[in-house]
């Protein structure tokens, strides 16, 4: 049975978001709006850092409030117009994995990137398409809950997992590039009105290439697996 997302809108959910962002720091540059990058500042401690985070996002809530619940009743709205095309085509490139039970819940967020957690089932998504698609965001986040299932299934892997002669983030990378792969496949760019371009990630330019070549002979997710991690 395909998954029914609930779309929420919490401040408080989008505050926590951000202080995680601020706690790895990787890609938190690329996380903050251009208002919010000031507390980036070595000058403040985590203590006053993380109240003015809080404060400014409850102020952008609440001057934002009616733009941001417009945004997330219409991206809704399109969800369920499109959601069919989406689940009859990724259960296909997944040979019919059933997703994991549970409640999928997706929290609008004023910043600019948008993660999930597997263990709960949640991802955020942005809230207008200024700067990303919110439907193909949605997407994203979905179709990385039916890897993560399937490659547990079946490999008996999970995002912590470590691969003997890899980097530590090497199934991140697999995961991120599979779906790099799938978003710029003409069946899936179809559902979107072929908006999508996805680039990958620095560091996974070959590893796409790898995969698009096993992928254009078989076009089956268990020999693209079982190259990334049997042989591994």
């Amino acid at each position: 049975m395909n998954p029914k997302i609930n779309f929420k809108i919490s401040p408080g959910k989008d505050i926590q978001n951000a202080k995680w962002f601020f706690e790895d720091k990787d890609f938190l540059d690329m996380f903050l709006p251009e208002n919010f990058k000031y507390l980036m500042d070595d000058k403040y401690s985590i203590k006053e850092r993380n109240s003015l985070l809080t404060i400014q996002t409850k102020k952008t809530y609440s001057e934002k409030k009616i733009e941001i619940e417009s945004g997330v009743k219409k991206i809704q709205k399109d969800w369920s117009e499109i959601q069919n095309k989406y689940f009859d085509y990724i259960n296909y490139v997944f040979n019919n994995h059933p997703w994991p039970k549970g409640t999928y819940t997706g929290y609008s967020s004023i910043f600019l990137m948008f993660p999930r957690n597997i263990e709960d089932k949640s991802f955020f998504f942005p809230y207008n398409d200024e700067k990303w698609n919110p439907l193909e965001t949605i997407a994203h986040e979905m179709t990385h809950f039916l890897f993560f299932d399937y490659l547990k299934s079946h490999y008996g892997l999970t995002e912590q997992s470590l691969i003997k002669g890899k980097n530590q983030e090497y199934i991140w990378q697999v995961s991120e590039t599979f779906n790099t792969l799938i978003e710029n496949l003409p069946d899936y760019k179809e559902i979107f009105g072929a908006q999508i371009d996805t680039k990958p990630y620095p560091g996974c330019e070959k590893l796409l290439i790898d995969m698009k070549k096993i992928w254009a002979n078989e076009k089956d997710i268990n020999t693209l697996l079982d190259e990334m991690f049997k042989k591994s």
